[in-house]
């Protein structure tokens, strides 16, 4: 018998969550300096993201 599963993870810092994982498990953080800086988030993000 064959288990499927899928983790899902969510974070209002994925960059900062990816850097703390690189770092637990000794593994090379990728070049993001690409996407920004600062909050990271976009114009609508509340709503597309986090509606309360």
């Amino acid at each position: 018998m064959t288990l499927h599963w899928k983790l899902v993870i969510d974070a209002a810092d994925p960059l900062a969550q990816a850097d703390f994982w690189a770092e637990a498990l000794g593994y090379l953080s990728e070049d993001n300096s690409a996407l920004g800086s600062g909050t990271r988030k976009w114009p609508g993000w509340g709503r597309a993201c986090c509606a309360t």
